[in-house]
């Protein structure tokens, strides 16, 4: 693929139906997709944190930051932020499949963000959840003090205890009822907002202290997107995986002969090929979590009532999709084994990029927004020397005459 730099085509090629399979049209798609990054500052400033937090990371405490780790930590995030980024725009037409389960009809899906499914403020999952949750509160409040809370003895004993503490001072029946409805209310309130907050959101630390995650947030994982029937009821999730082909086949193996038929595996950094300081030792995780994100979809459709179906395996389309060098023949093997492990309804697809050209658009699009110069300007983004040093080297940028 020809480097997608210094073009002006700024239209999708039209294809609702079919898939994007000759050169001109990938070519074309590439570089629509670089140039919409280019102008998406909500893009790029993603593309900054995830640089951020790549170079930076710490991966074992008492291993030392190392150059190796830390580029390969920085590529592989890279690239799967802009498998991520090509995902959203590509409609489940336009992808080719290379696998599906059954006959299972696409044309009519469409794919949304998790933000936009919940109409959530951001595309965080705690906020997903969070305004999921808020959505089934507003039809079904809690209710948490019975039908007549007037007469709810512990409450009024609180209520009273309050009172007395700030000395406040004696007031007609009227009054009183008064005061005692809104702290019923204000009461109710907050031990609802905290309920929703111990269910959706992430471990909090405060303090000494840490809080482990809601309910709700550890047993889902938040896809990519969510498949959206014609009427706009969620029917499944989307989950785009910018796997090199070494990584899916040493995946298979490892989990070939798993009791469970396991289709993601946890191990060490080692187990998949790395071979730097510290990499016998950190922690690594590939593959799909496929039980939890239908958790996830399962769980925002029955908060917002966006659908009559679901709550099952069965009613819940999976859709895989891959660099498009990856062999098929390894992709088939995934999604049988997806199947085999309890989802009936699975659909690998191909992205129109290659592994290796979306490292080239992730590179062009860092060489074009943080250049030369603006390698030196990522030290106001608290971005260390060493790490503007691996980036420079990444994108083939010389910063020694700008220091």
């Amino acid at each position: 693929m020809t480097t997608p730099i210094n073009m002006s085509l700024d239209q999708l090629p039209v294809a609702t139906e079919a898939p994007i399979s000759s050169d001109e049209a990938k070519q074309e798609f590439a570089q629509k997709i670089y140039t919409e990054v280019l102008k998406d500052e909500g893009a790029c400033e993603e593309t900054l944190s995830r640089l951020k937090w790549s170079l930076s990371f710490s991966r074992v405490k008492g291993i030392p930051w190392n150059e190796e780790a830390s580029t390969q930590r920085m590529v592989g995030g890279l690239r799967g932020f802009f498998a991520e980024y090509v995902g959203d725009r590509l409609p489940v037409s336009m992808a080719e499949t290379v696998y599906s389960s059954r006959e299972i009809p696409l044309a009519d899906l469409n794919i949304i963000s998790p933000r936009d499914y919940v109409e959530s403020p951001t595309n965080r999952k705690g906020d997903v959840l969070g305004t999921a949750l808020n959505t089934s509160f507003e039809e079904h409040p809690m209710h948490l003090f019975g039908a007549d809370p007037l007469h709810n003895k512990i409450l009024i004993e609180k209520f009273e205890e309050e009172r007395r503490k700030n000395h406040a001072p004696k007031v007609s029946y009227e009054e009183r009822q008064r005061l005692l409805q809104e702290y019923l209310a204000r009461t109710e309130e907050t031990i609802t907002r905290e309920f929703k907050e111990g269910m959706v959101y992430g471990e909090v630390k405060e303090g000494k202290g840490k809080f482990p995650a809601g309910e709700i947030f550890a047993s889902t994982v938040i896809p990519d997107g969510i498949l959206v029937n014609a009427e706009g009821a969620g029917v499944g999730v989307v989950e785009v995986k910018a796997y090199t082909a070494d990584e899916l086949s040493r995946l298979l193996e490892l989990t070939r002969n798993s009791p469970t038929g396991a289709v993601q595996y946890t191990g060490k950094a080692s187990d998949f090929g790395r071979t730097y300081a510290g990499a016998s030792m950190e922690s690594f995780t590939l593959g799909a979590d496929v039980a939890k994100e239908v958790a996830f979809i399962d769980t925002v459709r029955d908060l917002i009532g966006g659908s009559e179906t679901g709550g099952d395996n069965e009613n819940n389309l999976i859709v895989l999709r891959f660099p498009a060098d990856i062999p098929n023949n390894l992709l088939v093997q995934y999604g049988e084994r997806i199947v085999n492990y309890g989802f009936p309804n699975v659909v690998i697809q191909k992205l129109p990029l290659s592994g290796p050209e979306l490292d080239i658009i992730a590179k062009e699009i860092v060489k074009s927004r943080w250049g030369a110069i603006g390698m030196q300007l990522l030290k106001k983004q608290n971005f260390a020397d060493r790490e503007i040093k691996v980036l420079a080297k990444y994108v083939g940028i010389d910063t020694a005459e700008k220091e």
